[in-house]
């Protein structure tokens, strides 16, 4: 044992190594310097506890540099990146959901690299509120008294309910007690925002009557929550929307507030271009729904946020809010849900890469994959053929909705399917796709063109 402590490198050694060297560009001498450290420390301790012995300076140096050199390289790798999403799930929760279109980015990237007009009104040169660009547009998109935007959909909920529901009851039907990412439940969002939740009804079953005879002094909202990721079929019963309003009405309390969370937000009518109908915030709106909230990066196509629209009154009390400084976006996010907002003013909304993913059709899927097909046949080693597969909208956005698209199916002679996942998923612009019968899928529903080549690039590079 203590022939081999001996042999233990000096720090220096190492960082005069010339593979060492190649990573000070990537990653400070610094944190370099911590790795190794460790990694010397780790080979110390294996010897002391007799589970390796070297025999000499070199195998030690070795030893170290080969695991020292590994980690360095999944530092460096293992960090947010543009990734090819091949799965066929447009909105995908690990990659991002939606990706922001490109006119969009640009733009913001233009705006973010130097001084903007966050808080600064050029028109009359004083200061103004930073969410009054975002909250006028989304009031002509949606018909809404007024607008304000947090971080996320829990956080609109959160902060609707605390600041119009505080130590009050909130009524909600227990099939819709969801509970969606990260194991955040409704009713415990109910609860951390200060508010009672009042169950009614059944998981499978609620009638308007369970909601009128649970309205009482203390009622603040009737709320209804979008079940986003799950569906309850057979023997079933809800109340709408437009028919909580009615039981509002009915109640004659002008304190009590109808709430509507509508999860993903569908700003366009999909029926227009043969799609199937999905309610609108637009649609919801014209019911007469007091506060409306949904989610800015799931079929609306833009940034993380969470919207809130809907009467003034109550928008009011929101911003007087102090949770609500806490909970408001940044500048990167209002400009890139600015500029997403400006494309529904025009049909050149059909061009978000979400839409235009859910919308695009059977037929153009096909051509797109017989085109990378033909583009990897003749590489060696690999076997493909095209077939019908089944893709899906994701992110909690309209469940059980299954889209007709069509992959290309990958085969290697020497390689499994597992193997080939896994090299695929180590590249500098990783390929995320999935397995079935020893094949990868490269869904086509989800890959743009542009990719192609370097898919191909990718194929032809293994070995």
């Amino acid at each position: 044992m203590e022939n081999s402590l001996r042999f233990i490198p000096k720090m220096d050694d190492f960082l005069e190594d010339v593979e060492i060297m190649r990573f000070k560009a990537q990653l400070s001498s610094k944190v370099t310097a911590n790795i190794l450290r460790v990694e010397i420390e780790n080979l110390r301790a294996l010897i002391k506890n007799g589970e390796v012995a070297v025999a000499d300076k070199a195998s030690a140096f070795e030893h170290v540099k080969a695991r020292a050199v590994n980690r360095i390289e999944n530092k460096i790798s293992d960090r947010l990146k543009r990734v090819i999403n091949a799965t066929g799930i447009i909105i995908h929760t690990n990659l991002g959901r939606a990706p922001l279109y490109d006119k969009t980015a640009v733009k913001t990237s233009e705006i973010v690299a130097g001084y903007n007009n966050l808080e600064y009104s050029v028109v009359d040169g004083k200061r103004r509120n930073r969410m009054v660009y975002v909250e006028d547009l989304l009031k002509d998109i949606t018909g809404a008294e007024a607008a304000v935007v947090v971080n996320n959909n829990a956080a609109a909920i959160y902060l609707a309910l605390n600041s119009l529901c505080k130590d009050k009851e909130v009524i909600v039907s227990r099939g819709e007690l969801v509970e969606i990412g990260d194991s955040f439940r409704i009713s415990e969002i109910i609860e951390e925002s200060g508010c009672i939740v009042r169950e009614v009804g059944t998981t499978n079953k609620t009638k308007s009557s369970d909601y009128e005879k649970s309205i009482n002094s203390n009622t603040a909202a009737l709320l209804k929550v979008h079940r986003s990721n799950f569906k309850i079929i057979g023997f079933t019963g809800e109340v709408t929307p437009p028919e909580l309003v009615e039981i509002k009405s009915q109640a004659c309390s002008g304190s009590l507030a109808v709430i509507e969370d509508m999860g993903s937000g569908v700003l366009a009518d999909f029926s227009k271009y043969g799609f199937k109908s999905e309610r609108t915030v637009q649609d919801a709106v014209n019911d007469g729904i007091d506060v409306i909230t949904f989610s800015g990066d799931k079929l609306l196509g833009g940034p993380q946020a969470g919207i809130i629209v809907g009467k003034k009154e109550y928008i009011d009390r929101m911003k007087k809010n102090q949770m609500y400084r806490c909970l408001r976006v940044d500048k990167i996010c209002l400009i890139a849900l600015e500029n997403t907002l400006w494309q529904y003013l025009s049909d050149d909304f059909l061009n978000i890469p979400v839409i235009n993913a859910i919308l695009e059709s059977k037929i153009q899927i096909e051509i797109k994959a017989h085109m990378l097909n033909k583009m990897l046949e003749g590489i060696s080693d690999i076997k493909t053929h095209v077939a019908p597969h089944n893709a899906m909208i994701g992110g909690g956005a309209l469940p059980g909705e299954v889209l007709d698209s069509y992959a290309v199916f990958v085969a290697h002679q020497n390689k499994s399917a597992a193997e080939l996942e896994i090299y695929l998923r180590n590249q500098e612009i990783p390929i995320i796709s999935t397995i079935q019968n020893d094949e990868i899928i490269l869904d086509m529903r989800t890959v743009n063109e542009g990719d192609f080549d370097y898919i191909k690039k990718v194929f032809t590079q293994l070995y």
